[in-house]
């Protein structure tokens, strides 16, 4: 935004104040209303902890921590619907899920790879899912490094 010289700079700000009042008392918006912009009532949650498991490195599972979980519909590893990072003992909660069926994916930061749970599930509107520990089974990947003599 931009204003004419001479004119009183606080115009700008008095302006988008009584905008502000105008847009607030048309509220709620007609397509808030629509059938494809479920209200958050009509949406679910998923909420638990990520961990992972890899004996390489400890006896005990790892705490996935600060890792990001995401949701999407079932299928290989691809874009995300919705997604949240975890915090740091791994909990995490993914909000304003829409109805339907999922996998959980993640990534964690100190591991390689993406991380795909096959169990398919469904958000039912309003609803909350727990999923307790979704545990990764962390595969490594071994690399022999060849040396040459010149």
């Amino acid at each position: 935004n931009s204003y004419p010289q001479g004119i009183d700079p606080l115009l700008l700000w008095h302006q988008a104040k009584n905008q502000a009042n105008i847009e607030e008392k048309k509220w709620p918006y007609n397509f808030i209303a629509s059938n494809d912009f479920p209200t958050s009532e009509k949406r679910g949650v998923v909420t638990g902890r990520l961990l992972i498991r890899d004996r390489y490195i400890k006896n005990e599972d790892i705490v996935a921590k600060e890792s990001y979980v995401g949701l999407a519909a079932p299928g290989g590893v691809g874009s995300w619907q919705r997604d949240c990072k975890a915090d740091e003992n791994g909990y995490f909660s993914i909000n304003n899920v829409r109805s339907g069926r999922y996998n959980l994916y993640a990534f964690a930061s100190e591991f390689i790879g993406d991380y795909h749970n096959d169990t398919i599930f469904y958000i039912a509107p309003g609803s909350t899912l727990l999923y307790f520990s979704f545990l990764l089974h962390h595969t490594r990947l071994y690399f022999r490094s060849l040396k040459t003599n010149f």
